[in-house]
């Protein structure tokens, strides 16, 4: 029998949201989740190398499982932010000095429901050097 809340539809009787964090994603997955800033995909929209998509096989038969349990369940938007993670090289601790130096913030997540976590603003000007 499906348990149906809403538009989102599962296999189980676990309701959409359940208690699967996103780190408790990672978790799952079986890799580390990447500290201290993570690229992300939304909307399902990215690139990646063949070479990135092979390396990371082992996640990816984690992941189909994880998929398993039904359809838009929320196991698929923590899938989709994925990507990037899964699929871009490591950045390089200069670009993520430089990164946290021109941000304004994070946003948080009372505030920005599908965006928490993210960063935002620039800080025009400032010199980052020092």
């Amino acid at each position: 029998m499906a348990l149906i809340r809403g538009n989102y539809e599962a296999r189980d009787d676990v309701s959409f949201a359940g208690n699967l964090t996103f780190v408790g994603w990672w978790d799952a997955l079986g890799v580390a989740m990447p500290r201290p800033i993570m690229p992300v995909c939304y909307v399902g929209t990215f690139a990646a190398r063949p070479a990135n998509i092979i390396a990371s096989r082992p996640v990816w038969k984690r992941q189909l499982k994880l998929l398993e349990r039904g359809d838009n369940i929320v196991e698929g938007h923590y899938s989709e932010r994925t990507f990037a993670a899964l699929l871009l090289p490591t950045l390089p601790a200069h670009v993520v000095k430089q990164l946290q130096c021109v941000s304004k913030g994070v946003r948080r997540c009372a505030y920005t429901m599908g965006y928490c976590g993210t960063l935002y603003g620039c800080n025009n000007g400032f010199n980052c050097a020092a």
